[in-house]
């Protein structure tokens, strides 16, 4: 090794393209970061916070024909297979953003 690299002890190699290299300077700091305190719920503007409770009716009042395959796949993971058929979920984000996603073919009623 040479004596600069054995004298800094900041300084770490870094090699480009086989033949160059370049000297990084790495900085340490031993100053404690003091942690915010975490907030048990985060308010968003104009929302009301989602009710977990209860459960949801969809009914698929659409067909499948002319739709895109993402579409698809949601209508049959939601259970729906025929225009007319009704599945019971529980009402949760997930299966409202499923549902939303194809809000054109599926009506949802609260239960």
């Amino acid at each position: 090794m040479s004596e600069e690299t054995k004298k800094t002890t900041s300084t770490s190699k870094v090699t480009v393209k086989k033949s160059t290299t370049v000297k990084a300077k790495v900085e340490t700091t031993d100053a404690k970061v003091e942690k915010k305190p975490v907030t048990s719920a985060k308010k968003s503007a104009g929302k009301a916070p989602y009710v977990t409770n209860g459960e949801i009716r969809v009914i698929m009042i659409g067909g499948l024909q002319g739709c895109t395959k993402r579409q698809i796949r949601t209508i049959t993971a939601l259970g729906l297979k025929k225009i007319g058929d009704t599945k019971i979920h529980k009402d949760n984000p997930a299966i409202r953003g499923m549902c939303r996603l194809s809000e054109h073919l599926v009506k949802v009623e609260k239960i």
